[in-house]
């Protein structure tokens, strides 16, 4: 008896460790993808940059500018890009709006 509960403890905790090691790759490769393409968004605007021989001095101001509104993107989301907001009545989204922008 001793000998089944010991087995079953230890197969309950590699069916939780591996499951914690599933849920940790997820998550590090969902950051990846986010990041590669982030990256191949800024090598696409250095190519489109470079094509059209732009100056060194205003291609940096157009990555400060365009580093910036990724930043400012990320601290304020948009209203739209919440799905869940559809779900919520007319009277409240109001109310939000008013706590939102009011004073």
């Amino acid at each position: 008896l001793e000998r089944t509960i010991a087995v079953a403890v230890l197969l309950m905790g590699f069916v939780i460790t591996s499951s914690a090691v599933g849920s940790i790759t997820t998550a590090m490769t969902r950051l990846q993808f986010i990041a590669a393409h982030s990256m191949e968004q800024m090598t696409l605007m250095n190519r489109y940059l470079a094509e059209h021989g732009i100056s060194s001095r205003l291609a940096a101001r157009v990555h400060r500018s365009v580093l910036h509104a990724l930043s400012e993107q990320k601290r304020n989301t948009p209203e739209s890009q919440v799905e869940l907001m559809s779900l919520i009545s007319e009277p409240l989204r109001i109310e939000l709006h008013y706590e939102i922008n009011g004073p």
